[in-house]
């Protein structure tokens, strides 16, 4: 069966970038400002995003949200060189989305892959062929439409990496697992679907629970097995937060993990890292999940994390346990062992909406830990900006998704809804307005920065306009400012000696130089 999906339109996007972190848990605004996507007829129930990095030398980024009002799903692309793209699928919402390569063209065009439901509660399965990256016009073709179900709902998608295939040094991604829920009784049963992009129609849909409700599904390739797993967290009848573990391999269950905890679940993400090697001994996955409140006016919801490591712990109530806390999202990138001594192969990065204090805080997970990063806990707020202060905020459940790049591991993209705007913060570097891990020593293209030791004033020459901050190593924000295309003088009499890192923002990328104060 096919749907008819309207033509898709070009659209602008601009590109901004965020920052900074101290240290005990504290509340640490961005430091540069977010940039509106599109506007809706209503606030959008659902948004999600992500990206990958693209072999001409950048990231390919998508984010989906449904426009409730017209009964749309709207998913915007763009690429590092500003071409961009729109498509709309009409009687369509709680969609989401994941960009794998296209085999075909590896390296060039790449498969925008969608699942959402319709006003029918139908499950389908689009992709898209997104041609022109690298290029200032991508252009977007319909190449697959599947039902995969039907009286269904919440439907997610993940892929794996292929390591037998390499593209530009980086595992292909053609491999899928899609899981829903299923409302065929009184109360639903969780199903899980699993394939190749490349020959994508699904004949077999894998029966995970029989009572199972709001299911995500996160997946990985195993390097010590050579076998391809799925992790399905959903929420029981009773409360209860199970979890189905899949062998993709031999498309069959391994187990179920009951009570991972008992409390009134309302929403759960999950996110794996995509290679994983068991002698490395590091978070498989990394689940997020609000709990329900039996009375919300005194004990309002709380946001809970769980990982095969450090089990289940509250994330919200050291700095947010006086407000509400919805839409729990979570990014991770590929894997500790694979990514170097990036951020986002080296921490899961988790993030929600904290209703009463109008903010979006987003945390670092250490995946070799499972615990939140002792050097790095603070709560980042991605929803404020270089002068402290939110964006517009309308204190309310607005969703939020969170995504690092699939097959590198590096950056964070972070996507929100307020006040009918479509609001996003994109970094391709490592570390913006995220939790500081490891910051590139590499600079921006003729910036020129003297001397280094320095003393009193940092001499620094740029050829576009910007921002920087300063930070120490432990990624604290001590100075920030602007500075003008040509020569800048920067003043850093107030600090003591040690090493710092100036982070240089222009209107496309950031980069940071490390210097010496003496």
């Amino acid at each position: 069966m096919k749907r008819k999906h309207l033509l898709v339109v070009p659209v602008v996007m601009i590109t901004l970038l965020g920052s900074q972190t101290s240290y005990s848990q504290s509340v640490v605004p961005a430091s540069v400002n977010e940039t509106p996507v599109a506007s809706a007829t209503a606030d959008a129930h659902h948004v999600n995003c992500d990206m990958v990095y693209h072999a001409g030398g950048g990231h390919l980024r998508a984010i989906a949200y449904d426009d409730y009002t017209n009964g749309n799903v709207n998913v915007y692309v763009e690429d590092y060189s500003a071409g961009s793209v729109a498509v709309r699928i009409p009687d369509s919402k709680e969609a989401d989305i994941v960009i794998g390569d296209d085999l075909t063209n590896p390296g060039t065009d790449y498969l925008l892959n969608v699942v959402y439901t319709t006003s029918r509660q139908e499950i389908w399965f689009d992709i898209y062929r997104i041609s022109g990256t690298g290029s200032s016009s991508l252009s977007s073709a319909l190449i697959h439409s599947q039902l995969l179900g039907v009286n269904g709902d919440r439907p997610h998608i993940d892929l794996w990496p292929d390591v037998s295939v390499n593209i530009k040094g980086l595992a292909a991604l053609h491999n899928f697992a899609i899981t829903w829920a299923e409302r065929s009784s009184t109360f639903p049963s969780v199903r899980l679907v699993s394939g190749d992009l490349r020959t994508p129609s699904i004949t077999n849909t894998l029966l995970l629970s029989p009572l199972g409700d709001l299911p995500d599904v996160a997946a990985l390739f195993d390097l010590s097995t050579r076998n391809a797993y799925a992790y399905v967290p959903f929420f029981t009848p009773v409360g209860d937060l199970d979890l189905v573990e899949v062998n993709l391999t031999t498309n069959s269950i391994v187990g179920i993990t009951n009570r991972l905890d008992r409390n009134l679940g309302k929403n759960i993400r999950i996110e794996a890292m995509n290679q994983y090697r068991s002698s490395n001994r590091t978070a498989k996955y990394q689940i997020l999940y609000q709990v329900c409140s039996l009375t919300p006016s005194t004990h309002p919801f709380k946001m809970k994390a769980y990982n095969d490591l450090a089990g289940n712990y509250d994330v919200s109530s050291a700095r947010f346990s006086g407000t509400d806390n919805f839409y729990p999202a979570v990014a991770g990138g590929v894997g500790p062992a694979f990514g170097g001594g990036s951020y986002s192969n080296n921490n899961y990065s988790i993030s929600w909406n904290a209703v009463k204090s109008a903010a979006i805080p987003t945390q670092a997970v250490d995946a070799i830990t499972g615990s939140i990063n002792t050097l790095y806990p603070d709560y980042y707020l991605a929803n404020f900006n270089a002068f402290n202060t939110p964006v517009s905020f309308i204190p309310h459940e607005s969703p939020v998704a969170i995504s690092s790049s699939s097959n590198d591991g590096q950056g964070l993209l972070t996507v929100w809804v307020n006040k009918k705007k479509i609001w996003y913060k994109y970094n391709g570097d490592v570390t913006s307005y995220k939790p500081a891990g490891v910051i590139s020593s590499v600079p921006m293209v003729n910036i020129t920065l003297s001397p280094n030791p320095a003393i009193n004033i940092l001499n620094l020459e740029s050829p576009t306009a910007g921002n920087y901050t300063i930070t120490d190593m432990t990624g604290r924000l001590l100075l920030n400012g602007e500075i003008a295309t040509g020569k800048n003088k920067v003043d850093v009499s107030a600090l003591i000696a040690g090493l710092y890192t100036i982070s240089i923002t222009n209107a496309t990328e950031t980069n940071a130089i490390k210097f010496q104060k003496q």
